[in-house]
């Protein structure tokens, strides 16, 4: 049973640290795309038309990725709390999560 329990606890933190890169990914890009359309709205004030129309085709890309990394930190999100079910008792940082019987 220990066996489990550990195993269980190493998928956990994997799955923990997948999450935090996840969210260090989200947060870079939204920084990107807040300077992307401050460029964005200067192109159409300068009515510089190629300018406008690059910066629009960038965020829209970006934003498809945004939504990709969102996809993916729900469902890793999912499947972390699945692995804190299978273990009896994990610590996590001050929380605790005991497992009902």
């Amino acid at each position: 049973v220990r066996c489990v329990q550990e195993t269980g606890l190493v998928q956990y933190i994997r799955r923990e640290r997948r999450l935090t890169q996840i969210d260090d990914q989200y947060e870079n890009l939204r920084s990107v795309r807040r300077d992307l359309l401050q460029h964005y709205y200067w192109a159409i004030d300068s009515r510089e038309r190629e300018k406008e129309e690059n910066m629009a085709r960038e965020i829209e890309r970006i934003d498809r990725e945004l939504e990709e990394l969102k996809d993916q930190f729900e469902s890793c999100l999912l499947y972390t709390s699945d692995a804190a079910d299978d273990l009896l008792c994990v610590d996590l940082g001050g929380r605790r999560i005991i497992k009902k019987k």
